[in-house]
């Protein structure tokens, strides 16, 4: 999209009416199928130019103090993609650039709700998954999330998106959170039912460690299967987890292509 000629000569004209025109239908359609809810033009350094889905709000809001990743991708000129907390949460998002013959415009970003991902594990894996990051870092950067509850803090780190807590809540213990420094594999034995768990540090689009994916699944079935064989149906559910975030960035990529590059052709 950010290629896009008519995008960028309506971004270049500053009207945000014909890019809206232009990019909502597509828009609508990744949100309701694909779970994409972010959609935002900028102006250097991080100056909100268009919100996709909300057009009324955030006109010419600076969005420095929290936003990195688009402060970043407009100083160094670079495309950045990858996890990133924002006000909302955790999310992932790409941001690319827009430019013209004259030069640089701005920036362009999509993305989606870290959510999506683990409902997509739930769906496909049988997993419980959550996502835990540093309490600090949410506290200070997504103030528009409810205050947690107490329970949902856990080595320092908040449980910001769960499938499940009720099932989460009854595994994940602070001496499991902090002895993450790598992937991990653990069987549990809660209330006499075994549990397969994987562990894998969370790190940002900078590939900083801001905090832990925890995916659990009940391994009743498994009880008379050698140990061994537990590992590997472990291993092969975490191999899912890994992909999946790449999954949603491809996605992401692929389907807004598509659906812009349909529209321009019909023009």
């Amino acid at each position: 999209m950010a290629h896009l000629p008519s995008i960028i000569d309506a971004f270049r004209a500053g009207n945000r009416e014909q890019i809206l025109a232009r990019l909502l239908p597509a828009f609508l359609i990744q949100r309701d199928r694909y779970g994409v809810n972010e959609g935002q033009f900028h102006t250097a350094p991080a100056t909100s130019f268009l919100r996709i889905y909300t057009p009324e709000a955030g006109h010419g809001e600076d969005l420095s103090s929290f936003r990195e990743m688009v402060v970043n991708t407009n100083k160094e000129h670079a495309p950045k993609k990858g996890i990133e907390v924002g006000r909302a949460g955790i999310s992932i998002r790409g941001v690319d650039l827009l430019k013209d013959a004259d030069g640089y415009i701005g920036s362009f970003e999509v993305g989606m709700s870290f959510m999506t991902v683990l409902d997509y594990l739930k769906k496909n894996t049988g997993f419980e998954g959550g996502a835990f990051v540093d309490n600090e870092l949410v506290s200070r950067v997504a103030t528009l999330l409810p205050p947690p509850d107490a329970e949902r803090i856990v080595a320092g780190l908040r449980n910001v998106e769960a499938t499940d807590w009720n099932v989460l809540k009854t595994i994940v213990t602070p001496e499991l959170l902090a002895s993450v420094t790598g992937v991990k594999t653990v069987l549990k034995t809660v209330a006499g039912s075994d549990f397969g768990i994987v562990i894998t540090p969370l790190q940002d689009y900078k590939g900083v460690g801001i905090g832990a994916i925890v995916a659990v699944k009940k391994f009743d079935v498994f009880q008379k299967e050698s140990s061994a064989a537990v590992v590997r149906a472990i291993a092969f559910a975490l191999l899912q987890v890994l992909v999946l975030a790449g999954i949603v960035l491809v996605m992401i990529n692929i389907m807004f292509v598509r659906s812009a590059s349909v529209q321009e052709s019909s023009k």
